[in-house]
């Protein structure tokens, strides 16, 4: 048998395949990339082994040859995969060409929202007039995309950036715009990480002597003609970084918008216990989707009439989880997802919303097996009950 690990016979090493295999499948089963990848490279790597042993050239097409250049094509489109779940760093640029469609009335009285298809990572724009807002910059390679992106949409400066965690996925990218755009404020959690992006970050602030803004519940700042409240954090020490993230509400005329970052089900539960008014039209789907996140409970009090999901292609995180998308369905909202839409534009006048993209379907096959099952075993009982 050429399967490795299986190859030599010796049980402890049959053993010890048989639960490498098990765990990689059980591990990576939400991610196809890292599946091929992991499944394919003890093939590559115990065949290539072979071919030096042999002292042979790997042109030469036997077995060991063949099996090392088909092991390698496979964890080259494996890793594709996985780099795909994670980043999209060609960020599409006709979005300011919907807004330009829609801008009879002038820019002075409308709000865009950008909800960027940057992958896996977090990054929203915020345009009110020629007042301008940033919440999250991805990972680190999403940066100069999201540069460019800005510039395409006629940004020039910032009157706030909205750090609402410092995790790589969300402030990533936010040293590169930092270098090519003047910034008046920071909005960030009071929490360190110990990672060389948030550092290198807090040097780049320091360094331009940007005023650091700590997120106070219920405080409200103005941007343009629009306004935002902060609604959390509610605590000052949590066990997971994401309850730490800033929450805020978007209100713009009659319309709002809810930004929650990768805030936990701890977090929403806070806000409900505050008494925060989270009633929105559309709201940004905490945690890229993760069941750690939306609780219907939440999602109720909201109420939107859009959720907007940012997440990477056939997510490694096997995000958004079924639970979620059960909850947004049983609420009504329309979904938009970046790893199926990509950027995602929201316009509004104050009066009326509208998107760039056409909500996509909330995934119901789960749904449809189980009630086949259902359906099933009803049948076999009443056969049961016929024969008996």
């Amino acid at each position: 048998m050429y399967i490795p690990g299986f190859r030599s016979g010796v049980s402890w090493k049959k053993i010890v395949a048989s639960i490498y295999y098990i765990f990689i499948i059980y591990s990576c089963i939400h991610s196809w990339g890292m599946v091929v990848f992991f499944l394919a490279a003890p093939f590559a790597v115990f065949s290539f082994a072979d071919i030096l042993k042999l002292n042979k050239s790997i042109l030469v097409f036997d077995k060991t040859s063949i099996v090392f250049i088909l092991s390698l094509s496979a964890m080259i489109i494996g890793g594709y995969g996985v780099y795909r779940s994670f980043f999209n760093k060609h960020i599409e640029r006709d979005a300011c060409k919907f807004e330009s469609i829609h801008n009879a009335k002038g820019l002075d009285e409308i709000l865009r929202v950008h909800f960027l298809g940057i992958g896996q990572g977090d990054s929203i724009l915020i345009q009110q007039g020629v007042h301008s807002m940033l919440i999250d910059a991805g990972y680190r390679v999403n940066g100069r995309s999201i540069v460019k992106y800005l510039k395409n949409c006629c940004v020039e400066k910032f009157d706030y950036i909205v750090i609402t965690h410092p995790h790589p996925d969300h402030i990533g990218g936010l040293a590169d715009i930092l270098w090519e755009f003047d910034v008046d404020r920071i909005i960030m959690p009071c929490v360190e990480y110990a990672k060389n992006n948030y550092k290198n970050v807090m040097r780049i602030i320091e360094e331009d002597k940007i005023e650091i803004i700590l997120p106070v519940p219920g405080r409200c700042y103005e941007l343009g003609r629009a306004h935002f409240q902060i609604l959390a954090p509610n605590s000052s020490e949590y066990a997971r970084l994401n309850n730490y993230s800033v929450v805020m509400k978007m209100v713009f005329g009659y319309r709002s918008f809810l930004f929650t970052g990768d805030a936990e089900k701890l977090s929403e539960y806070e806000m409900l216990l505050k008494g925060f008014d989270l009633e929105a039209d559309v709201l940004k789907v905490g945690h890229h989707g993760s069941s750690t996140s939306s609780s219907l409970q939440f999602l109720r009090a909201v109420s939107p009439k859009h959720a907007v999901l940012s997440t990477g292609w056939h997510s490694f995180y096997g995000h958004p989880d079924k639970v979620t998308l059960d909850n947004i369905k049983s609420i009504g909202a329309c979904l938009y997802r970046t790893d199926k839409n990509g950027n995602i534009v929201a316009i509004s006048d104050g009066h009326d919303i509208i998107f760039n993209k056409e909500p996509v379907p909330i995934d119901n096959d789960s749904f449809m097996k189980n009630l086949n099952k259902r359906k099933v075993i009803t049948r076999i009982k009443e056969r049961h009950k016929a024969i008996f």
